[in-house]
C-alpha cells in the first residue's frame, strides 16, 4: 500500500480555530480525519472512471483524423491539413488533461471530516471551492461501514429523513444516497468510535 498519511487522531480540546469553526458555539471535537487520495494517486487502476476518459478522448483523436484525411483525399484542400490540425490540438485538450487534472483534483483536494459532540461536519472540496455541510447526531438512524481497496474505508451514515447533501465516491465517480466518511484509513476503528457516540448520543 502507498505511504500512508498521518493517522487520524482522537482529540480532547475545544473546537475554535477560527478558519474550521463550524456554525454555532464552540463544540468539542472528539474526531478529525481525510480521506487516503494518495492511494488512488499511486493506483490509477482504481480509478474507474479513467476508461471512459480514455474512451471520449480517442474518439475526439479520431474523427478529425478521419474527417481531415477525407477532405484532403477528396478535394486536395488545405482543409484536410487544418483539420489534421485541429485533431492535434483536440487530442492535446481532450485526452492529456482529464488523467492529471483528476491527479492534480486529488492532490490538493482539501474534503475534511470533524466530529463534535453535538454534530458531524463535512467540508466538502469540489475541486472549486470547500462546502460545508453537517449533521446532527439526532438526525442519525444508523452507521455503517464497508471495505475499499488497499485496506481503506468508507462510513456510511443512515439518516432518519432524506438529507439535501450527498457524498461523493471517488472510485466509481458517482454520488452516495447517504453522507458518508471516504477512503478512511483505520476506519473499522473510527466505526466503532462513531458507533460509540451515536449511541451515548440517544
Amino acid at each position: 500500500m502507498s505511504e500512508k498519511k498521518q493517522p487520524d487522531k482522537i482529540l480532547d480540546f475545544e473546537y475554535t480555530q477560527k478558519d474550521k469553526r463550524p456554525d454555532g458555539p464552540t463544540e468539542k471535537v472528539l474526531w478529525e480525519g481525510a480521506p487516503c487520495f494518495q492511494v488512488l494517486i499511486d493506483h490509477p487502476q482504481l480509478d474507474k472512471g479513467r476508461n471512459l476518459r480514455y474512451f471520449y478522448s480517442l474518439v475526439v483523436f479520431m474523427l478529425p483524423l478521419i474527417a481531415g484525411v477525407l477532405v484532403y483525399w477528396t478535394t486536395g484542400s488545405i482543409l484536410g491539413t487544418v483539420f489534421i490540425l485541429i485533431m492535434t490540438v483536440s487530442f492535446i485538450i481532450a485526452f492529456i488533461p482529464p488523467y492529471f487534472l483528476f491527479n492534480r483534483y486529488l492532490k490538493y483536494n482539501k474534503t475534511k471530516y470533524y466530529v463534535t459532540n453535538t454534530a458531524i461536519h463535512f467540508y466538502l472540496d469540489d475541486g472549486y471551492r470547500t462546502i460545508r455541510e453537517q449533521l446532527s447526531w439526532e438526525q442519525i438512524r444508523t452507521i455503517r461501514h464497508s471495505a475499499q481497496p488497499e485496506g481503506l474505508t468508507v462510513i456510511h451514515f443512515l439518516t432518519k429523513e432524506e438529507i439535501a447533501f450527498r457524498s461523493y465516491n471517488f472510485i466509481d465517480k458517482e454520488t452516495r444516497q447517504f453522507p458518508s466518511f471516504e477512503l478512511l484509513e483505520d476506519g473499522e476503528k473510527t466505526a466503532k468510535l462513531l458507533q460509540n457516540i451515536l449511541r451515548r448520543n440517544r
